[in-house]
Parts: C-alpha cells; structure tokens; sequence
C-alpha cells in the first residue's frame, strides 16, 4: 500500500502520524524459522543486511507478514545516500538511482517495522490500521536490529524526533483504514514535516479534518 502525496484530501478516518524513514520499503515474511525480506518489487534482499541476522527472534508469531522500512544509519541517524550505494553495489536497483561515491563497507542497517498483514494463518488486510497496529505491538520484540516505527495522534508530537533524525516527511494513516496491497490511497497521506511546524496544532487537527478542496482529477501521484 502506498501513500498519496502531500496536498490531497486526507485520511477519512481520524489519522495518526509516524516518522517516513527515507528508507527500502520492504515486506517481511516470517514460516517457522525462516525469513524473507522482499522488496515492492518482490526482491529477495535477505541476505543484503547482516545487522538483520536477528529479525526472527523479534517477531513472536510463529508465521506472519509484516510491512516496514530497512534504514541505513550512520552517526544514529537516517542516511539514505548509504543505503542507495549499498545497493547499487549489490545489484539491487529498488532505491540505487542516484550517483554517488560506493560504499566501503557494510552499512548498519535497521528494519523498522510499521504494519502487520498477517499473523498464523489470517490475513489482516480488511482489518482497521488501529487493530492491526494493536496486533503488530504485541508480535514484535525488541531487537537492536528491529524496531517499531513510533506513532502518535499528534502530528507536532514527532516534530523533535524527526528535526532529530534530519527526516523531510510524516505519515497520516487513517485508524480505520484497510491495507490495499500495491494501491496509492488517501487513507495514507505523506506531509512535509516544515509545512506541519508552521502549523498551530488544532489549525493542523482542523485541515485534516476538514481536507482542502476535492481534485477532480482524484487521488494524486505523489
């Protein structure tokens, strides 16, 4: 599920914001003791991110699917010029656009889980994001190398974390949103952190609420 980018209507639903990484879009798939990290494009990278040796003993469940971003850090914070020159080393061409100087080493990488699709043998994609979100805390441990993306009702709440972590955007997903696998909705929206900080917080709370003027061209690109 992809999100639709900032200016269009917002979520129907109340929405709640989390940090937008920056990062590789990655599906995780846990059977037993095995795991599978696959890019949108159903890339296997498993074996790209030795820092993620660790993922299955983080997750509970003893079969899921779970939605997330693998993260390249360096000095703790977000650098995705790192992540695309790991990849483009490794013949991975999901985030390996850009030119740059390769990669000399391994980078520390984390996977920052944000979503849940499927737990034993249920899939969850008709279930509200505020159930799935329920259901997702209480699968996943915590791991060095697996963390769970932060949320809030607040939008301003993030602001610290995100000047922080030198990040441009945030998410707003709608709490009774359904997951539409390889779909651009509004339920999702991206917002530009800077537009967010010049907002008081209930002129924030309002425009969501209320939206701007429907595009009669529908959902945007972003």
């Amino acid at each position: 599920m992809r999100p639709a980018g900032p200016g269009g209507p917002p979520p129907t639903s109340e929405p709640f914001f989390e940090p937008a990484w920056n990062g590789l879009r990655v599906l995780l798939a846990i059977e037993g003791t095995r795991w599978r990290l696959r890019t949108e494009r159903g890339e296997d990278i498993s074996r790209l991110f030795p820092d993620l040796v660790d993922v299955r003993q983080a997750v509970q469940p003893y079969a899921a699917v779970l939605d997330g971003e693998v993260v390249a850090e360096v000095a703790g914070r977000p650098d995705p010029d790192t992540l695309r020159q790991w990849l483009r080393i490794h013949g991975a061409p999901v985030l390996a656009t850009r030119r740059g100087k390769a990669c000399a080493a391994t980078p520390h990488t984390v996977l920052y889980l944000a979503d849940i699709l499927r737990i034993g043998n249920s899939w969850l994609l008709d279930v509200a994001w505020e159930d799935r979100r329920r259901i997702l805390e209480a699968a996943v441990y915590g791991r060095p190398c697996v963390r769970l993306t932060p949320v809030t009702p607040r939008a301003h709440d993030l602001g610290p974390l995100a000047t922080d972590q030198g990040l441009a955007m945030l998410l707003a997903k709608g709490r009774r949103s359904r997951y539409l696998p390889g779909r651009r909705s509004r339920e999702w929206q991206r917002l530009r952190l800077a537009d967010l900080l010049c907002e008081a917080p209930a002129v924030l709370t309002a425009r969501l609420a209320i939206g701007p003027a429907a595009d009669p061209d529908g959902v945007p690109d972003g």
